[in-house]
């Protein structure tokens, strides 16, 4: 089978550096981490982005973690939608969701950027709202919401998002091994 017509890419979103590496912000980063582990890929280094290609069920799959900070996620979009070739049914986008409680998925096949400053920038760089997205609970909101996000989880959290991050990588690949609507069923 051709893989290069059944190419499906997967963009997780985060801030890059150790600083922000186990921050609730970073939640997409850690999913991509799994789905790499389940995958048996590793990322390697370009420009603006950590890229690790996989075979899946004769599917090729990108994992893509834009380097450009999280309200600067889209700009790395056109180039790599074009790459790749990928339409936008074959996109994915996994990011944390402070309007969701810590645990929570939601998978969507378009939609709102939710206040979300990464999704907004993916809405911008590409020009719609029609793209599927994965949204990760880490509310609800303790504070201000940007120390919120940047913060770490605490100790008695770890488990819970251990837990969420490998039910969220299972949820990715539903979606992409039979369709976004089996794999919607099995999010919250």
């Amino acid at each position: 089978m051709d893989t290069e017509h059944k190419t499906f890419l997967i963009v997780g979103l985060g801030n890059p550096g150790l600083r922000y590496k186990s921050t609730r912000h970073n939640l997409g980063f850690r999913v991509l981490d799994e789905l790499a582990r389940i995958m048996k890929t590793h990322f390697i280094e370009e420009r603006d982005l950590r890229l690790a290609l996989a075979v899946e069920n004769d599917r090729r799959i990108v994992l893509v973690k834009p380097l450009t900070y999280m309200n600067r996620s889209g700009s790395v979009m056109p180039t790599l939608m074009h790459r790749y070739s990928v339409p936008l049914s074959r996109l994915l986008v996994i990011c944390d969701d402070v309007n969701l409680p810590l645990g929570k998925v939601r998978l969507r096949r378009k939609g709102s950027h939710g206040g979300q400053k990464g999704l907004l920038s993916i809405v911008r760089s590409l020009g719609t709202e029609e793209f599927p997205r994965l949204r990760v609970g880490i509310g609800p909101i303790k504070g201000e919401m940007v120390s919120f996000v940047l913060s770490k989880f605490r100790w008695k959290e770890r488990k819970r998002v251990r837990s969420v991050v490998k039910r969220a990588a299972h949820i990715a690949t539903q979606t992409i091994v039979h369709h976004i609507d089996y794999a919607m069923n099995l999010a919250d």
